[in-house]
């Protein structure tokens, strides 16, 4: 075989090598990077859920204050009529006594 023509085939070849080497490699990258972006974004799908779970609570804030203010209110409105009735309850019992 002629030398010149030998040695074109070996460079070929070992071009042919690199080449392979490079694609391996390049498959291995794109391969890590489509993990990384299902990741990327199945962190991002649960951020957006947690951030409309959020949205949603700080929505039912104001109601929710208004209602434990509204049950403070008759908690204390329970606590007063349980005083006077208590109060009700001595002063009868001291009469009955007597």
């Amino acid at each position: 075989m002629n030398q010149f023509l030998q040695n074109y085939i070996e460079q070929i070849n070992v071009l042919a090598d690199q080449l392979e080497k490079t694609l391996t490699s390049y498959g291995t990258q794109l391969a890590s990077s489509r993990i990384k972006n299902e990741e990327d974004q199945k962190e991002k799908w649960m951020m957006a859920r947690k951030i409309k779970t959020m949205e949603e609570n700080l929505d039912n804030l104001a109601e929710l204050k208004q209602e434990n203010e509204e049950l403070r209110q008759k908690n204390m409105q329970a606590a007063e009529h349980a005083k006077r009735i208590l109060i009700l309850t001595k002063s009868l019992a001291d009469a009955l006594r007597l």
